[in-house]
């Protein structure tokens, strides 16, 4: 791995948990809008949480460079071998 400066680190730990954020943000609000009556707010904080998702995963990306999509890619295979 190598030593890496702490945007490095930041840029992995974006990517990281991205889909986390993106995925399980959209997923709450939706069910949210569904159980209340707030429906057209908590359809536009769903969108707004998967965009906001996708500017930390470009973000990530550029910091943490090809070198550290490849760290995460193989902790999320590794995470999944785990489980099956």
């Amino acid at each position: 791995m190598g030593n890496h400066s702490i945007a490095f680190w930041f840029g992995v730990g974006l990517v990281a948990i991205n889909p986390i954020i993106g995925l399980g943000g959209a997923a709450l609000c939706s069910y949210l809008a569904i159980k209340t009556k707030r429906k057209r707010f908590y359809a536009i904080m769903g969108i707004t949480i998967y965009a906001v998702s996708w500017v930390m995963m470009l973000l990530g990306g550029w910091l943490a460079g090809p070198e550290g999509y490849i760290l995460v890619k193989d902790l999320f295979i590794k995470i999944i071998q785990i489980f099956k």
